[in-house]
């Protein structure tokens, strides 16, 4: 009777699986943001930042919520890594991609802070040194959108739900947040719908030449069309909220 009770009590509380694959090139915060994700689910405290350090192979990350468990896959982002990644694609439910928004900021035509507003942020932050060069944050951003393009043409990760996570805004001033906030989603937008018309042009070209062989040919094009982007900080804890929300209506509606 023990036992039966105690399976009744493990199957009707058990929380299924909701597999968040998590990927980004390197340094680009996606490490650092589940721990601290982790620590506010948990209430158990995070990692001082600089003790986090770039992960070679893979983290786990239990985050237990009311209806499911999201299970975080948080994977290498060094190239030299890149290739376990395909071992994940097919049990993801939904792909989490992360970019550090300071690479992003002349996309997103965020003028440079004044003096004033640069005294505000925290020490660290005041110095230029250590801050990307405009060509370093060009050939990260450039890099990000190759590597995820080739991601999209796994047709299973780009059936997904997708979530943009921007990193690291705690480095950005109050008036460049708010700037950023309201342009990085048009930024994105328009690059996810040159994506789309990549993939268009070479539906059209293969439906061309299927017509001209007589055969059927069908294509899935209009994919990620429910995404969604974040503004976040591992520092601070911005955007913790709305990271798990977001997710946790994914997995409710994946479980139905």
């Amino acid at each position: 009777m023990y036992h039966l009770l105690t399976g009744l009590y493990s199957q009707f509380t058990e929380r299924p699986n909701f597999n968040v694959l998590t990927l980004g090139i390197n340094n680009s915060g996606k490490t650092a943001w589940l721990d601290k994700v982790r620590g506010q689910v948990s209430k158990t405290g995070t990692r001082p930042l600089q003790r986090i350090t770039p992960t070679v192979g893979q983290n786990v990350i239990n985050l237990p919520l009311s209806s499911c468990t999201l299970h975080c896959w948080d994977l290498g982002g060094q190239a030299s890594l890149r290739s376990m990644w395909t071992r994940y694609l097919d049990d993801a439910e939904v792909l989490v991609w992360a970019m550090d928004a300071n690479d992003w900021l002349s996309a997103a035509d965020v003028p440079p802070p004044t003096a004033q507003e640069k005294a505000q942020l925290p020490q660290e932050y005041q110095q230029d040194t250590g801050a990307p060069s405009e060509a370093d944050s060009s050939r990260r951003r450039n890099e990000a959108w190759s590597v995820l393009g080739d991601l999209r043409k796994n047709k299973h990760i780009a059936s997904l739900p997708f979530l943009i996570i921007m990193t690291k805004i705690d480095k950005l001033t109050p008036s460049q947040v708010e700037h950023f906030r309201l342009s990085i989603r048009d930024v994105m937008e328009r690059k996810l719908s040159e994506f789309s018309s990549d993939e268009e042009r070479q539906q059209q070209d293969g439906l061309n030449g299927i017509a001209e062989s007589g055969g059927v040919g069908s294509g899935n094009v209009g994919y990620w069309s429910d995404w969604h982007l974040i503004v976040c900080s591992a520092a601070t804890g911005e955007g913790v909220s709305e990271f798990i929300e977001w997710l946790h209506v994914r997995a409710k509606l994946q479980k139905r």
